[in-house]
């Protein structure tokens, strides 16, 4: 195992035969200095974004440069990608780069206990709703009421059209 430190970002790159997945952990910064992350020559490389919090603009900057970096890998997916990773891709399409998102986190709320939850949402099988820009439903784990999808979903799912086009 392999790991990187920047100033508010960790990174830890576990290879088990052709596959390299990389956990970012913290706030992309411009401390992060994508030069020093060595990308193996994996058939599969996987993005674990589940622990970034947030992203400032000279972070999205480095991101982008990163991403501009590895158009020549031969399968870059992200996996469990965090709110705030979900943002940027929306926001910034170039953050995505040539990769494909497998699962993200999205925003719900739980009136009947009037908390925000996160769910994990994995793209395949929640095809049918996100191809048609909706939230899948779901429910809460401790009251089993219905949850409230707390975002606009046009906005929320606009890099998903990419990632089923890609992924199918």
């Amino acid at each position: 195992m392999t790991s990187y430190q920047f100033e508010n970002l960790n990174i830890t790159v576990n290879q088990q035969g052709d596959v390299a997945t990389y956990t970012f952990e913290g706030e992309m910064t411009e401390r992060f200095d994508f030069k020093k992350i060595e990308i193996t020559k994996c058939k599969e490389v996987i993005f674990n974004m589940s622990q970034i919090r947030s992203f400032n603009s000279c972070g999205i900057r480095e991101w982008v440069f990163f991403m501009k970096e590895l158009e020549e890998v031969d399968s870059l997916s992200f996996e469990e990608c965090s709110v705030s990773t979900i943002d940027q891709f929306n926001m910034v399409p170039a953050t995505l780069g040539v990769g494909i998102v497998n699962s993200f986190y999205a925003p719900y709320y739980c009136e009947k206990e009037d908390k925000p939850l996160e769910r994990l949402i994995h793209i395949d099988s929640s095809a049918n709703d996100l191809s048609q820009g909706q939230a899948p439903i779901l429910k809460c784990e401790s009251c089993s009421m219905e949850l409230i999808f707390d975002a606009i979903e046009e906005s929320y799912f606009m890099f998903i059209t990419g990632a089923l086009s890609r992924s199918a």
